[in-house]
């Protein structure tokens, strides 16, 4: 059949772009005794983020992981011959060359179970939800799926996979070029005419909002619900990411934090008009990028850039008082985050304290340091959302309750 005959061209043939990198695929895969590829390295699927922590997929076929890896879900750095992945809320998937998937962190509903699936060619990650798409068109599901795992399996010939944000369900592109949706909302907008789409992604807009990536560069979007912005006294949420239809010659685009951002096929950056100009001025400097992806938000923008030759670049909005290069004569130092934000605080023999990253938790810090009358020189760590300074030097923080009342605790600071 007409169907038949388009699996099989789709399981044999690989964009003519991946030419490069379907060779070295199938050396790597010679060499360690794998087997066949049928899944291929593309720029699009190289760099994937959500809720803290980020995964590069390198030319050579490794993995980077970066970023908070309480669950294990950073525990990469054994992972070969992978040509994309995929970052879940406290979980890791990657996609070997031969179509197998691993996956790393939290499984509690199951979304590690990822073993039995073969002939894999694109993976997608929720927040405890994973997905492939197989060769001859079909969708396999694990995690928090139950509610319409029935639908999913029931789906044929498609293109492109999207988790919606917030494990509302599942999009897909199918051959034909409509829009299929999976999931807990009870109606979407129809969606057709996406024939010369081949990725497609989800992420907030001015709601839950669909994007796709055309082979020749160009980018689609759709609004797939509306968006509630939170508010919380005088402060409202607000998303935008603007001029993405009039971006041209893409091979890769990020819409997971603020600003939006794509790579061009001659290895430079565009950028969402929300992008600030400080942003626009370092980050647009970049080149030989393969892939790119802003991890925050409008307050502390952190893009972090992946290049041809497998070099990580990074770029953080620092509201901190000093530079990594300045913090010399440390007497301590300690890494903060609460999901996308995140910075480092340093104490120097000389009694100063020193901050350098993004956003709300490091000016809360200094605040809050203020407020209590405590010296910088008197601040001994971090650990959690509350700070505590001993008399021995030793900190105690919310994960440690049964440290809370020893008497040579002295001072706690919450930040949140």
């Amino acid at each position: 059949s007409e169907r038949n005959a388009a699996e099989e061209e789709r399981e044999t043939t690989a964009p003519a772009e991946n030419d490069a990198a379907e060779s070295e695929n199938l050396m790597l895969l010679e060499e360690d005794g794998i087997g066949e590829a049928i899944a291929f390295y593309s720029p699009r699927t190289a760099v994937s983020n959500l809720s803290g922590h980020t995964l590069f997929c390198l030319p050579d076929g490794t993995v980077e992981a970066r970023g908070s890896n309480a669950y294990g879900q950073c525990m990469t750095q054994d992972w070969r011959n992978m040509v994309a992945v995929a970052a879940g809320q406290k979980h890791s998937l990657g996609l070997r060359a031969d179509g197998r998937v691993y996956a790393a962190g939290d499984d509690y509903y199951g979304q590690c179970q990822t073993g039995s699936w073969s002939r894999i060619t694109a993976v997608a990650a929720g927040y405890d939800t994973s997905f492939g798409l197989c060769a001859d068109g079909t969708v396999v599901a694990c995690g928090d799926v139950e509610r319409y795992a029935d639908e999913v399996a029931s789906w044929t010939d498609i293109r492109a996979i999207a988790v919606l944000k917030e494990d509302r369900g599942l999009v897909a592109l199918n051959g034909d070029g409509h829009i299929l949706y999976a999931g807990v909302e009870e109606e979407m907008p129809e969606i057709s005419g996406w024939d010369d789409v081949e990725w497609i992604d989800c992420g907030y807009m001015q709601g839950w909002d669909l994007i796709g990536l055309t082979e020749d560069g160009r980018v689609r979007t759709a609004q797939l619900a509306e968006y509630t912005p939170y508010v919380s006294g005088d402060y409202e949420e607000t998303l935008y990411y603007g001029g993405l239809d009039a971006w041209e010659d893409i091979s890769q685009i990020s819409i997971t934090g603020t600003p939006g951002i794509g790579v061009k096929k001659d290895g430079t950056v565009v950028f969402g008009a929300e992008a600030d100009e400080r942003l626009q001025e370092e980050v647009g400097t970049w080149t030989g990028l393969l892939a790119a992806v802003s991890v925050s938000s409008f307050d502390s923008p952190c893009v972090m850039g992946l290049q041809e030759d497998g070099t990580l670049l990074q770029y953080v909005h620092n509201s901190g008082n000093t530079q990594l290069a300045d913090m010399k004569s440390l007497s301590w130092v300690q890494a903060v985050e609460d999901g996308m934000e995140g910075g480092i605080l340093a104490g120097t023999a000389d009694g100063q304290l020193l901050t350098y990253g993004s956003g709300i938790l490091i000016d809360s810090l200094e605040r809050e340091l203020q407020a209590r009358g405590i010296s910088h020189g008197d601040f001994a760590g971090y650990a959690g959302t509350w700070a505590y300074q001993s008399k021995n030097g030793t900190i105690y923080g919310r994960d440690f309750e049964e440290s809370w009342s020893e008497p040579n605790v002295i001072q706690g600071i919450q930040l949140w």
